[in-house]
């Protein structure tokens, strides 16, 4: 059998030594295709479409003798996947572009694709770590809001009034509906009203609601937050840092691809750009690319709570540098400084001409070969002024690696505050 493909259709052919090929199976999209021989003898071939569409054919008739359609959107295009087949049941394998692997079993009877278990193994290529808190319930969103500086008294009377009837209200439904659910586990024939609240408070304290129903929203502690995690692999996950679950991910494209350090390291950069302490808004983080085609920089951003892309960035030039900027917006963002082959500035957003800044913002540089140098961000010029020089001057044998503390990390220190710099050198 040999397969040939033209102008995104694949044709499959019998081959003979003394005949002319046979067309057996034409396939129309199919992306991926894997052939197998059953223990009876049988050539079975089955193809994955881009639409998400899966078909096996049995090659000794040309005949479709399954075929399914995976319900899954946003995902990554299969790039391998192999099958096998018993008396009553199709078994798949599937590998992504995003590096996850899936197992389904489809029944021979009946459509139906059933996902038993995903392994996503693009987590073992994690590139940048970050933490986000969970945005405030809708009840501490009220209780935020009826402190409005500008608000007459009677207005702030009327707010917090009708934000105490709405606890009430919440508190109200949930207890009914632990009573509801409890009611089958209740100790009705005790006819004790102690043993009946004893039951009551039991089966409350038992009851586990399902984490996936449950809302995103803050703990009374705020513990519980979401580790958004970017990969090398074109992914964005959002986990749950209290159980380590997955919930979310976003694939960025086939054609977005890590960024190249200035070390020859790969890397993927996140930021976040707006947390949810301006319950006013969502979320907003951002991560830096390449686009594999004309590598020129792309930036994506998304709202690392729910995982939505909100928009995407095609930039006219190579990514020199990114970097998260100390100031905000007026809708509370704190734009990219981005740095391009030609040491052209530029930021996302875009800030006005008549934004300031007290404190002088500085920049760090290093190379392999042992040059450091230091900038000075002039914010109206928007450009990068040098304050001082260094050279090490390393040996070919000698390797540096360059670590410092996070931008933007809170210091709670009595007086001045130095950020600290490790140069390592290895040989």
């Amino acid at each position: 059998f040999v397969a040939a493909r033209s102008h995104g259709t694949v044709f499959i052919y019998r081959v003979a030594p003394s005949q002319q090929p046979q067309l057996l199976v034409t396939l129309e999209n199919a992306d991926v295709i894997s052939a197998i021989r059953t223990p009876d003898g049988r050539n079975l071939l089955s193809s994955f479409s881009s639409m998400h569409e899966l078909s096996v054919y049995d090659l000794s008739s040309g005949k479709r003798i399954f075929e399914s359609k995976l319900s899954e959107r946003g995902s990554a295009p299969i790039s391998q996947f192999t099958f096998a087949v018993s008396a009553r049941e199709f078994e798949f394998v599937t590998v992504s572009e995003d590096c996850r692997i899936d197992f389904f079993v489809g029944c021979t009877t009946t459509p139906e694709l059933l996902l038993e278990w995903s392994r996503h193994e693009a987590l073992s290529a994690i590139s940048t770590v970050r933490m986000v808190d969970l945005p405030l319930s809708e009840a501490q969103a009220g209780i935020e809001s009826e402190f409005i500086a500008e608000a007459s008294m009677l207005e702030s009377l009327i707010r917090r009034l009708s934000s105490q009837a709405d606890q009430f209200h919440r508190a109200f439904i949930k207890a009914a509906n632990q009573i509801l659910s409890a009611s089958s586990i209740l100790n009705i024939r005790s006819r004790s009203f102690t043993d009946w609240m004893s039951s009551l408070r039991s089966s409350a304290t038992h009851h586990d609601v399902h984490k996936g129903d449950a809302p995103i929203e803050r703990d009374y502690f705020n513990m519980r937050k979401v580790i958004v995690v970017s990969t090398l692999k074109s992914t964005v996950f959002g986990l749950d840092s209290s159980d380590g679950s997955i919930i979310w991910r976003l694939y960025l494209g086939r054609d977005a691809v890590p960024l190249k350090e200035s070390l020859g390291s790969l890397s993927v950069p996140l930021f976040i750009q707006r947390t949810t302490t301006h319950y006013q808004y969502s979320a907003l983080a951002a991560v830096a690319l390449a686009n594999k085609y004309t590598r020129n920089g792309l930036l994506i951003t998304f709202d690392p709570i729910s995982g939505k892309m909100v928009e995407r960035i095609d930039l006219s030039s190579r990514i020199k540098r990114v970097e998260l900027l100390p100031l905000v917006d007026a809708y509370s963002v704190h734009p990219l400084l981005i740095v391009d082959k030609s040491n052209k500035l530029s930021t996302y957003p875009k800030l006005p001409s008549e934004v300031s800044f007290a404190t002088p913002i500085h920049l760090f540089s290093f190379e392999a070969n042992g040059r450091l140098e230091g900038f000075r961000f002039d914010l109206q010029r928007m450009e990068l002024r040098r304050t001082w020089g260094a050279d090490l001057r390393l040996t070919p044998q000698q390797k540096i690696i360059a670590s410092a503390c996070i931008a933007l990390v809170r210091c709670w220190v009595i007086g001045r505050c130095f950020i600290s710099i490790l140069i390592r050198i290895w040989w």
